[in-house]
C-alpha cells in the first residue's frame, strides 16, 4: 500500500484513504470552483454545489472546536486553515488531489495530513448521494487534530481510528452487534494485530468496531482528560504503552483484558434484536414512545388552554374596568362562569 498509508472504514461501507505522511502540493483548482472560509476550514467547492458548505460549516466551527478541546490542541484558524476540496463524483478526486499521490480507485474520500488537505466527494461510487458527509469530514478532521496534538509521535492504528470514531460518530448499535457476535464466538482480534486493516468487509468492520469500543472504555474511565494526559506524555517522547500506563495506572494488557471480559456482559440485551424477542421488544418500545407522545400532546394542549384563559381573564378585567368608568355594558361573550369538577376548576365559555 505504500509508505505510511492506511484504509479506514467509515460508517460500515465508506472507505477513506489516509495518504502518506509526506507534504504534497495540490494542483490548481478548476475555474468553476469557489473558495469559502468557514471556521477552521477553507472549502473549495464547485459553484453549483455551494449549498453543501452550509451543511458542513458547523463541522468546521463548533464541532471541530470541541475536537481540539478534547485532544488538547490549541489552534488559531487565522494562522492556517484546513483545505477541504469537494467534488461531485469519487472519480473526480484525482483532479484536485496531489498528482504524485492520487486516490485509489475504490476510495470514497482521501486525507493528506501533512498537506492539511481533505478531499470529499458528494456521491458514492454507486452514484447515490453521500448522506453522512458531515461524519466523514469530522472523522478526517479528528485525524488531523490528533496528529497535531501528538507532535509527530506514533500511535497504534486502532487508537487513531478509535479516537476518530468516538469524535465523529459516538455509539452505534450496529458496531455493538458486530462486537457482541465476535465476543460470543471468541473471534475478537488482538489489538496488537490491528495494524493493517483487513480487506474483507467482515474483518474490517470488526477491527473498526473494536478500535472504537476500546477507546470508549478509556473514555468511560477518565473521560477526555485521560486521553489528553496520554497524548501529552507521547508528545514528550513517551512510548504509547508508557503513556497509557501513566494516565490510567494500568498496563495496556490489563486494560484490554478487562475490556474483553466485559463485552458479553454489557450487551446481554442484544439477543432481543433477533428471533421472537424482536417483535415483543419493538412493541414495548412503541408503547412507551406512544405513551409519552400522548402525554406530551396533552400537556401542551393544557398549557395552551391555560394561556387562552389568562388572555380572556385579562380582557375581562379590562372591559370590567372600563364599564365601571361609564363604558358600554360588558359583552356576554366575555362573561365566564367557573365550576369545580373532581377538584379541578373549569371555565365555561
Amino acid at each position: 500500500m505504500g509508505y505510511a498509508t492506511k484504509i479506514v472504514a467509515i460508517g460500515f461501507g465508506i472507505l477513506v484513504w489516509i495518504a502518506s505522511a509526506v507534504a504534497r502540493a495540490a494542483p490548481p483548482l478548476p475555474d468553476d470552483y469557489q473558495l469559502l472560509e468557514r471556521g477552521f476550514c477553507r472549502f473549495a467547492v464547485p459553484s453549483a454545489n455551494q449549498g453543501v458548505v452550509g451543511e458542513l460549516e458547523s463541522v468546521c466551527e463548533d464541532q471541530l472546536r470541541i475536537i481540539y478541546q478534547q485532544l488538547g490542541v490549541e489552534r488559531d484558524p487565522s494562522v492556517e486553515l484546513i483545505d477541504v476540496r469537494i467534488v461531485v463524483r469519487p472519480d473526480q478526486m484525482k483532479e484536485v488531489s496531489p498528482p504524485d499521490a492520487p486516490p485509489p480507485r475504490w476510495s470514497s474520500a482521501i486525507a493528506y495530513p501533512e498537506s492539511n488537505l481533505i478531499v470529499l466527494p458528494l456521491r458514492h461510487r454507486s452514484g447515490q448521494p453521500l448522506l453522512d458527509l458531515d461524519i466523514v469530514l469530522l472523522h478526517e478532521l479528528s485525524h488531523l487534530a490528533l496528529r497535531q496534538a501528538l507532535n509527530g509521535a506514533k500511535v497504534p492504528r486502532w487508537f487513531s481510528e478509535g479516537i476518530a470514531v468516538q469524535q465523529s460518530e459516538g455509539s452505534s448499535l450496529r458496531r455493538y452487534w458486530v462486537l457482541w457476535r465476535a465476543a460470543r464466538g471468541n473471534n475478537l482480534i488482538p489489538l496488537s494485530d490491528v495494524v493493517h486493516y483487513p480487506a474483507q468487509p467482515g474483518k474490517i468492520n470488526l477491527a473498526y468496531a473494536q478500535a472504537a469500543d476500546f477507546v470508549g472504555l478509556l473514555l468511560r474511565k477518565r473521560g477526555w482528560l485521560g486521553v489528553r494526559i496520554a497524548i501529552r506524555r507521547m508528545a514528550s517522547n513517551a512510548t504509547f504503552d508508557q503513556a497509557i500506563s501513566y494516565s490510567y495506572k494500568r498496563t495496556l494488557k490489563s486494560l484490554e483484558s478487562e475490556w474483553r471480559k466485559g463485552l458479553l456482559g454489557r450487551w446481554q440485551w442484544l439477543p432481543l434484536l433477533t428471533g421472537s424477542g424482536l417483535i415483543w421488544g419493538l412493541m414495548v418500545v412503541l408503547f412507551v414512545v406512544s405513551y409519552f407522545a400522548v402525554k406530551r400532546r396533552q400537556r401542551r394542549r393544557m398549557e395552551e388552554m391555560e394561556r387562552e384563559e389568562q388572555l380572556q381573564d385579562q380582557a375581562f378585567d379590562m372591559v370590567t374596568t372600563s364599564h365601571h368608568a361609564g363604558s358600554p355594558a360588558l359583552p356576554l361573550s366575555l362573561k365566564k362562569t367557573k365550576i369545580r369538577i373532581d377538584d379541578d376548576i373549569h371555565t365555561l365559555h
